[in-house]
């Protein structure tokens, strides 16, 4: 890990350097040996900086998390964008739903995100850095939707919106059941249910294309969709919270 010629980031380079070099501590983490070795104490010890030192640019592990997830849900995004927009032919929702999950089985480090925080981000992340994080989230959200919408133009924009939700949803259930423990293994190798054990790709890819039937076959009226918000992904992005001085 680099070593600054600072001891105290005092100015806004120096704190971005900080935050910059904290979450690629996590990141390192995170592809070597898991979620579960995603400590304060271990990135502390990654960078040089004691656990308290961390709060100083982060609220939690959770905020950090959520900014190596953000940077994921970036690279991911433009990627299915591309992918989508290079379609050789147009409303072929088996290629669509095909494309959204090889390109999440491509970035593991997202998907693996995209489970945990569910379900403790909003416990762990003040209510500021949560409304930067999900509008954020939701622009991104919006990209991927206008290339699904441009390769499936049937579906039209509500819809493809909310395929792209659908499926990130979905996502959160395919990667945890895919992706079982020692023990969970090892009970359905010796009761031979070898319907629990299902590759992933295969699994979320007919998970996706069920979602985009679904959606396709059915007349939904506007009245459905009156409540969905719909962002323009062109738009300026919301402003990070600012991290305090250390």
């Amino acid at each position: 890990m680099q070593r600054h010629d600072f001891q105290r980031a005092r100015s806004e380079k120096q704190v971005k350097q900080r935050r910059d070099d904290i979450i690629e501590a996590a990141r390192t983490l995170l592809e070597s040996s898991g979620s579960g070795s995603v400590t304060l104490m271990s990135i502390g010890e990654r960078v040089g900086l004691a656990k308290s030192n961390i709060y100083r640019y982060f609220e939690s592990r959770e905020d950090i998390l959520c900014e190596v997830f953000l940077q994921e849900s970036e690279m991911l995004a433009e990627e299915h964008w591309s992918a989508f927009h290079g379609m050789p032919r147009l409303n072929d929702l088996s290629t669509c739903a095909a494309i959204f999950a090889n390109g999440c089985a491509a970035r593991p480090l997202f998907c693996m995100l995209n489970a945990e925080l569910a379900g403790t981000m909003e416990e762990h992340v003040s209510v500021d850095r949560l409304i930067y994080l999900q509008t954020e989230f939701a622009r991104l959200i919006a990209r991927v939707a206008s290339g699904l919408q441009t390769a499936a133009p049937e579906l039209g924009e509500a819809r493809a919106y909310l395929a792209v939700r659908m499926f990130l949803h979905q996502l959160v259930g395919c990667w945890l059941f895919t992706h079982l423990g020692d023990r969970p293994n090892e009970a359905i190798k010796i009761a031979k249910l070898s319907e629990f054990s299902q590759p992933f790709r295969k699994t979320y890819s007919q998970s996706c294309y069920v979602i985009l039937m679904g959606l396709s076959s059915i007349d939904i009226s506007e009245d459905m969709f009156s409540g969905l918000t719909l962002f323009d992904h062109d738009s300026e992005t919301v402003p990070v919270p600012p991290a305090p001085m250390a």
